[in-house]
């Protein structure tokens, strides 16, 4: 079927009208080439032709994005394939992908979309996996899809350059290390839901100076752990060392 249902507006999306202006499947690497494959709209790395794109805008096939390290494609590993993605400025995603896997951009070892500075998710994203914009030293903002729930270990960690996140309110869990080194942020609002908040998820916000939580916005880190605990959420006492909250 060309046409996909948007969850939250009902909207209609054309992955015809989509793939007009997408990238080629040629550019990536697919977990399978077999069409009847659960794996077959899974992106696991890309070929040398990506180098032809600053603006990379996936295809309709693609469901998932993830990174599968050191399989072989054609005599490149999909490691090194990750070298290929300097050039990309800005990501685009279809309404297919459901799914940002672990290490999807992001990766301490790679250092691969380095100079992302911006990313259109699908509205339809449910999972944003470990590490998946890990070391995306550019990305400038991210805006997590409706839908996620989780946000999971290292997601953003040490994404320097971002200075605004919009966390959804179906948000209950930000796990260890999620926002870790995100030097440039300066607020963050909190979701109403959050009921885990684990260790170091905001250390090293060093420019973190306030924090919204239920309609009221705290620079005293002892007021807002104070308050997120009255409330009943699950807190680690180093989930916000070293930012610029007041002690």
């Amino acid at each position: 079927n060309d046409n996909y249902k948007i969850s939250k507006d009902r909207e209609i999306f054309s992955a015809k009208q989509w793939d007009k202006t997408a990238a080629p499947e040629d550019v990536f690497i697919w977990q399978s080439d077999d069409p009847t494959s659960s794996d077959y709209g899974i992106v696991i790395g890309y070929t040398a032709n990506v180098e032809n794109y600053t603006v990379l805008r996936y295809p309709s096939r693609c469901t998932e994005v993830q990174f599968s390290e050191n399989l072989n494609y054609n005599g490149i590993t999909t490691s090194a394939s990750r070298a290929f993605t300097n050039n990309i400025l800005k990501v685009e995603l279809p309404e297919t992908v459901t799914k940002i896997g672990k290490t999807a951009f992001g990766d301490w070892k790679t250092l691969s979309f380095g100079k992302m500075t911006e990313i259109k998710m699908s509205s339809n994203v449910t999972v944003i996996d470990l590490s998946a914009f890990c070391n995306c030293s550019s990305l400038t903002s991210i805006n997590i899809p409706e839908n996620v729930t989780v946000i999971d270990l290292s997601a953003f960690d040490n994404c320097s350059s971002l200075t605004s996140v919009k966390i959804p309110e179906n948000v209950t869990r930000i796990r260890q290390l999620a926002f870790y080194g995100c030097t440039s942020l300066t607020n963050i609002e909190l979701p109403n839901a959050v009921s885990y908040i684990e260790s170091w998820v905001f250390e090293k916000c060093t420019s973190l100076s306030s924090v919204t939580y239920k309609g009221k916005t705290y620079t005293s880190k002892s007021s807002l752990i104070a308050e997120l605990r009255a409330q009943g959420v699950s807190l680690y006492d180093n989930a916000f060392e070293d930012t610029a909250l007041q002690d």
